[in-house]
């Protein structure tokens, strides 16, 4: 709060007329909506996204440091190589992309970087004390707004001096990947994995419902940040593909005729399902067993606790059931049904049928 009063400290809503002028000076919308922000914010919680925003290195350091106390980091990022290689799996099973377009897929995923966790240069600690000895001193007989700007143009130009290979974009708290078409790169953020729950001796079952549906939406959304290149080898969204994607998006009553169609809702069907299967790969060969009890005896098995964590994570991103994350959550729980035992019955649709909106029927 302090730091946006000292910000728009001596202004005031009233008119100025000075020679040959006529200024109104007014609080814009954008103003009101950051104070109510700032009211409403717990104390704790804004002071650390302000820390974040100034010191970002620092920050995700001591995450880092953190992190390696209990798993070893080296875990997640061959998790996010197994979880591309089960997208690329998935491709290559389906019929609806041509063995053109699954090359050209393959090209693409091969030709990415990945940067998981963040930037590289934070795991040598030597580095991070360099970047700290320069950090500019905070010292009481400075404003709170003094600091701010001192150490947040400081992180800033260092940034800007490592290259973009080492940029971190997003903030630390992002629990979402992001493709940069740019840098043809795909930044897998720590909240992308469930950091509180620990490693099993192989790949962790229940780290695939909330890390493999994100990860398997940043690769869609490299692929379709590339649909227009001009290199052949990196050119999969031919035209046979194209028909079939869109024929499969018309399924979720979506007009899918753009000149470059997003695929968004088919991209949200195929990275749950594509989750689902690698899961159930991932259970068959784990020693643990699966399963919660509720009250009354009922017992959720290992499929259904999948689907229970798919779901928890609808409201995450913005608290609220807003129409966005009702749509999302529709498409995820189709999919989620459509694994069912009773779901054949209720809605007379056998494996293998075709996609049929009109008699609610999805295969």
């Amino acid at each position: 709060m302090d730091f946006v009063a000292e910000v728009f400290a001596g202004v005031k809503e009233t008119p100025s007329c000075e020679a040959e002028s006529d200024v109104l000076i007014t609080t814009p919308a954008l103003v009101s909506k950051m104070l109510e922000i700032v009211k409403g914010a717990e104390t704790h919680t804004l002071c650390i996204r302000v820390v974040e925003k100034a010191l970002f290195p620092l920050v995700y350091f001591s995450l880092f440091t953190d992190l390696k106390l209990h798993v070893s980091v080296r875990r997640f990022v061959d998790l996010t190589h197994e979880i591309i290689a089960e997208f690329v799996r998935g491709i290559n099973a389906s019929s609806y992309f041509s063995n053109v377009s699954k090359a050209a897929i393959q090209n693409v995923i091969s030709n990415t970087r990945l940067r998981v966790l963040g930037p590289d240069w934070l795991t040598n600690p030597a580095l991070v004390d360099s970047f700290a000895d320069k950090t500019p001193l905070i010292t009481g007989s400075r404003r709170a707004l003094e600091s701010y700007v001192a150490t947040y143009e400081y992180t800033f130009l260092d940034a800007l001096k490592r290259g973009s290979a080492q940029r971190w974009a997003h903030p630390a708290f992002s629990a979402e990947c992001w493709y940069e078409h740019s840098t043809r790169t795909i930044y897998v953020p720590i909240l992308v994995f469930n950091v509180t729950h620990t490693f099993d001796h192989t790949i962790d079952a229940l780290q695939l419902s909330r890390a493999a549906p994100r990860l398997h939406r940043c690769v869609f959304d490299a692929l379709i940040s590339e649909a227009d290149s001009t290199n052949i080898s990196d050119y999969w969204l031919t035209e046979d593909t194209r028909v079939k994607l869109q024929e499969l998006e018309s399924c979720f009553d979506v007009v899918a005729h753009k000149a470059q169609p997003s695929f968004g809702r088919l991209r949200d069907s195929l990275a749950a399902r594509l989750a689902y299967s690698h899961f159930q790969r991932s259970v068959k060969t784990s020693d643990r067993v699966l399963a919660l009890r509720l009250q009354r005896g009922h017992v959720l098995n290992e499929a259904r606790l999948f689907f229970v964590y798919l779901m928890l994570q609808t409201c995450e991103s913005s608290g609220r059931l807003d129409p966005p994350s009702i749509v999302r959550a529709g498409q995820q729980w189709i999919v989620a049904l459509r694994n069912g035992d009773d779901f054949a019955n209720a809605y007379n649709c056998s494996v293998g049928t075709a996609m049929n909106p009109s008699s609610k029927c999805v295969a």
